[in-house]
């Protein structure tokens, strides 16, 4: 099973590489992304989380019946200007929890597992999960936004003299 990759990691700051080959190998990788969001408790994960540089993010369905949805090289084409948000916390961030400003509804664009080229509506909490994964693939963390943390202050510091 892949392990989640923790900030100060450098490779969570670079922006990840377009997925060209749709292949069983793609599919396990998937899969093996959804057992370790399972396993840290997470409803997101972008490949990137577990040391993989490739525009691939998985999300909890939300009938939450042990299914997910694979977005491959997804890519907002629009976001409403009315924003919204909720407490994010962020599994290569543990303990770190903070109110980020989202756009309320997004419209996704992505290819499936298959390669099958999608558009997507998404709203309320799907959109703001969306949103932070896709910010994964480009190499940007909730800390990297305008984030109001609630909780995790000095960790946020600990780990950037870490950094330093």
């Amino acid at each position: 099973m892949y392990q989640i990759v923790f900030y100060p990691t450098s490779a969570l700051n670079e922006p990840s590489k377009k997925v060209s080959v749709f292949d069983a190998a793609l599919k396990e990788l998937a899969r093996e992304m959804y057992v370790a969001m399972i396993a840290a408790d997470g409803i997101g994960l972008a490949a990137p989380q577990i040391g993989k540089n490739i525009r691939l993010i998985i999300v909890r369905t939300p009938e939450d019946d042990g299914s997910y949805k694979a977005y491959v090289n997804p890519t907002i084409t629009y976001a409403s200007a009315k924003a919204t948000g909720i407490e994010e916390g962020c599994l290569s961030l543990p303990g770190l929890f903070g109110h980020v400003p989202r756009a309320a509804k997004i419209r996704v664009q992505y290819s499936d597992i298959d390669g099958v080229k999608r558009t997507e509506k998404a709203k309320g909490v799907e959109a703001i999960v969306l949103q932070h994964e896709i910010d994964h693939i480009e190499g940007n963390l909730i800390i990297n936004r305008d984030i109001e943390l609630t909780k995790g202050q000095e960790l946020l510091e600990q780990w950037k003299r870490k950094k330093r």
